[in-house]
């Protein structure tokens, strides 16, 4: 295995999708990964941060209409800033602690979570480092 698919491979780390933004039309999935979010992953943020509450709460209603245009905005931001960069969709297993130094997990329940950076290998490795927080974070309990 390649280096990235071993380091995937090793923190049991799945992505689930990557999109170029912007990129033509806002894809649904994108809206509807943003739509049990509290926020926006640090990198999208910047874009919006001058943005008044109401309208970056379009952001994180989903694939509908106010969500399609408040993305549509965010998108054109980025462009007139001549940025862009690729968000990424990823999930790992809900651990269970099972001893002092070991853990169990199923990939019937998930945990789920979004990034963005300016390169797609950037995005994967903020994905990595989540992972293996979770990780961490369950065998400290």
């Amino acid at each position: 295995m390649d280096d990235l698919s071993s380091r995937l491979f090793d923190t049991n780390t799945r992505i689930e999708a990557i999109w170029p933004i912007p990129n033509g039309e806002v894809p649904g999935w994108l809206m509807e990964a943003f739509e049990y979010s509290d926020n926006l992953p640090p990198g999208l943020a910047q874009f919006v941060k001058k943005w008044k509450k109401n309208e970056k709460a379009g952001l994180l209603d989903g694939d509908s209409g106010d969500g399609r245009e408040a993305w549509s905005e965010l998108f054109s931001e980025m462009s007139f800033q001549r940025k862009s960069g690729f968000v990424v969709h990823a999930s790992v297993p809900v651990y269970s602690r099972c001893g002092e130094k070991s853990a169990s997990f199923s990939w019937g329940h998930t945990n789920v979570n979004t990034f963005f950076a300016e390169t797609v290998d950037d995005a994967i490795q903020q994905a990595i480092d989540w992972s293996k927080g979770r990780y961490e974070k369950v065998m400290q309990s």
